[in-house]
């Protein structure tokens, strides 16, 4: 079909929407007078006088398509007004006019006023503004009243818009424009040759002196870019493969757009969901798909045309070229004549063959076509290449809405009647402090290869899973250190639990009680349990920055907070084989394997390295070929009844302690005991309670008479090897002060 397009000058070649970039341009803007041709036709309303030169007032931002101008667009139920200013009368949309007029500082009186409809009804016409044609005013719902003038300079072919209503009006699709973006023969003379950047400046020159140029400024606006070569594109009619999108596809009885809309809104899950409106949207809003691209190198569209200019490509033509590249390669094509390419095509056993194939068929005599498949096109079937019955999920920029997930979605819809797809995820793009996009070519990208070898890859991963990848994401240097940060905290952690069990055997040291009363690894096993339940839920969803939180969250929140220094004691002066050890070792290497496990998908390197080292993989397997953490809430399904009274607990005995220090007595907190009013908490394991709050013991009691008191220990005997204070601490037969657990522990008497 010949339609408008987007074309790169550059390139000479039609792009897809895909394929741009947009940008902001400088352009001469300019309000052009079209003399109405008998200003006695116009609306009574508008007390136009016959005979009295009238003038429609349009304004465009792309002067040098103005040789290709058929018709005025109008809004059919605006209010059009006929102004005087200047000496001249001027028709433009009433709620424009204040706004124009003050351009020029121009006084304009209103003489009369009309629908846009009117016009129309009364045969409105024009002549055009510097070449010997008549144009006449047209209805489109899409001419606005927010900037303009409300009258819409119309060529169909240069827009889509314009195409559209040349195509309900019966206008011809007319670009007096070459591929290299130079005026042909058709064009006025003083244009013929010029290139669309001299027309600009040509057109604004003539309507100058014609004096039909009511006001000319420059204007600052987004235009579309190539994206490749970053220059500006055009709207430009040509000859071009579509795929028609509101056309019954096949034997469905469903257009393209209906079967794609249908899928998007109701079968397709969108991550995040408000993708689903955004590619419904632009489905919408979707022209035909322009499949063809005019450049030397791509996969060939295998059309041949006679003579006359008709064209052969059906189902049993491309599959008899096809049978040839797939026995000599894509470039076939361009190294070999028609008649090899057809050798195993017959047009009369094809029902779908031309009627001019059959009266004389001489391959010799026809000429290959020159355009290539959109690569979107290629891309966009490669579903049917990797997987044969589409995806589970398709993940790329949120540009893809309107790319490759379009051309994807089309493909599949047009070959199976399926979605390629059952889920579309999305994520924003990293852009600068400014809010601008990175890349080489601005100058504003990261040095990512210094920024790997100053930190590694997994705190680069470890940054990139802690964002809200849905929306674009601002980057610097400083906002990775502190991903560094909260790497170190993760690696710290592993490294103390991995440390802890250099003498645990987990297939012969488990021990593991099952008790009601306050324990710290009970505690651990249940927090151990959510963390594991909410990071799944998370990965399974794609909420990489939850998982990373609750990771981080986990590693100091519970294990550093509470967990590690609780039990650092009993690692540490415990008998090596003691059961409290071995429990918590048992603990401790259930908690080590877990959080391993759910750091890996972020953490690749540290998750591999700390995996080989964990008890128990004698095999050195990779920690990427495991099973994955299960959500499974069938051991200690409620947390444990201590937790949130001890944390309560905790926060009341260490202000106390704070505030004891204050007064240095004790500075220390294993100086120190805690004396708790009986019954203001449960503490069943006086033992582990004083070694959750770090202090020597705790002691249930009234103390000074307050609910929870600090007793100074310093006058009782302190331990050497565990530094708590005890009555048990005395001297021993090495010399040293133990107490009675330490002295067992290293064998002293």
């Amino acid at each position: 079909d010949l339609k408008p397009v987007h074309w790169s000058v550059e390139n000479r070649t039609a792009l897809a929407e895909a394929e741009l970039e947009y940008y902001d341009k400088t352009d001469p803007s300019a309000y052009v007078l079209f003399p109405v041709k008998d200003s006695g036709k116009l609306p009574v309303s508008l007390r136009a006088t016959d005979g009295v030169a009238v003038f429609l007032m349009v304004w465009t931002t792309t002067p040098w398509t103005l040789p290709a101008n058929l018709a005025v667009a109008v809004l059919p139920e605006a209010l059009y007004g006929l102004y005087e200013t200047g000496g001249k009368l001027c028709v433009i949309a009433e709620a424009l006019a204040e706004t124009v007029f003050s351009k020029t500082d121009a006084v304009a009186k209103k003489l009369g006023s009309c629908a846009g409809s009117d016009l129309i009804s009364a045969g409105t016409s024009y002549t055009h503004p510097f070449i010997n044609r008549e144009g006449r005013v047209v209805g489109a719902p899409y001419v606005g009243t927010e900037d303009g003038t409300g009258l819409v300079h119309t060529a169909p072919g240069h827009g889509a818009e314009d195409y559209a209503t040349g195509i309900l009006e019966g206008l011809d699709t007319y670009c007096p424009v070459l591929e290299d973006g130079t005026f042909d023969n058709t064009a006025p003379e003083w244009l013929k040759g010029k290139n669309i950047r001299e027309g600009n400046l040509l057109v604004m020159e003539e309507l100058r002196k014609s004096g039909l140029l009511f006001h000319g400024e420059e204007i600052v606006h987004s235009c579309p870019h190539d994206w490749r070569g970053k220059t500006p594109t055009i709207f430009r009619a040509t000859a071009q493969w579509f795929i028609k999108v509101d056309e019954p596809a096949g034997n469905r009885g469903k257009t393209l757009r209906e079967m794609a809309l249908k899928n998007v809104r109701e079968a397709v899950k969108f991550s995040p969901e408000w993708g689903r409106k955004r590619f419904a949207g632009m489905l919408e809003s979707r022209p035909d798909w322009c499949i063809s691209r005019q450049r030397s190198w791509g996969l060939p569209i295998p059309a041949f045309t006679n003579k006359d200019g008709e064209t052969l490509m059906t189902e049993q033509s491309i599959i008899a070229v096809t049978e040839v590249i797939r026995k000599k390669g894509s470039n076939i094509w361009f190294e070999s004549e028609p008649e090899e390419l057809l050798a195993g095509y017959n047009p009369k056993k094809d029902p779908d063959a031309p009627d001019w194939t059959k009266q004389n068929w001489e391959p010799s005599e026809l000429e290959k076509g020159g355009d290539i498949f959109d690569v979107w096109f290629e891309s966009g079937a490669s579903w049917h290449c990797v997987t044969g019955e589409g995806a589970d999920l398709y993940l790329e920029g949120s540009d893809q809405h309107r790319g490759w997930f379009q051309s994807s979605l089309l493909t599949s819809l047009g070959m199976t009647g399926k979605p390629p797809f059952k889920e579309v995820l999305t994520h924003g793009f990293i852009v600068d402090t400014q809010g601008r996009k990175m890349s080489k070519s601005g100058g504003n990208a990261l040095e990512v290869e210094k920024i790997l070898e100053q930190y590694g890859a997994d705190v680069c991963r470890w940054w990139v899973a802690s964002l809200d990848y849905s929306n674009d994401v601002k980057a610097d240097i400083k906002i990775i250190e502190a991903a560094a940060d909260e790497y170190r905290t993760i690696r710290n952690t592993i490294r103390f639990l991995l440390s802890n069990l250099n003498d645990f055997d987990p297939s012969k040291d488990v021990a593991l009680q099952d008790e009601n009363s306050f324990s710290i690894n009970r505690w651990a096993i249940y927090c151990l349990q959510e963390c594991v339940n909410e990071v799944r839920t998370a990965f399974d969803s794609f909420d990489y920055k939850k998982a990373s939180s609750a990771i981080l969250q986990f590693c100091n929140q519970f294990l550093s907070k509470h967990y590690i220094g609780t039990v650092r004691d009993r690692l540490y002066c415990d008998k090596p084989d003691s059961g409290r050890r071995r429990e918590t070792q048992t603990v401790i290497h259930g908690i080590a394997g877990e959080l391993i496990k759910m750091c890996a998908p972020i953490l690749v390197h540290t998750a591999e390295e700390a995996y080989a080292c964990l008890p128990g993989n004698r095999k050195k397997e990779s920690v990427h070929l495991t099973e994955f953490s299960k959500n499974d809430d069938a051991f200690n399904s409620k947390p444990p009844p201590f937790a949130d009274t001890m944390e309560e607990f905790k926060d009341r005995c260490l202000l106390k302690l704070e505030r004891a220090k204050e007064e240095s007595n004790p500075a220390n907190p294993l100086d120190a005991a805690i004396v708790v009013k009986p019954g203001l908490y449960e503490i069943s394991n006086p033992e582990e309670a004083a070694d959750f709050l770090g202090v020597s013991r705790i002691v249930v009691g009234y103390g000074n008479g307050d609910d929870i008191s600090v007793k100074d220990l310093t006058n009782e005997p302190k331990c050497d090897r565990c530094w708590k204070r005890a009555a048990t601490a005395v001297k021993r037969s090495d010399g040293g002060t133990l107490c009675d657990r330490c002295a067992d522990a290293v064998g002293t008497a």
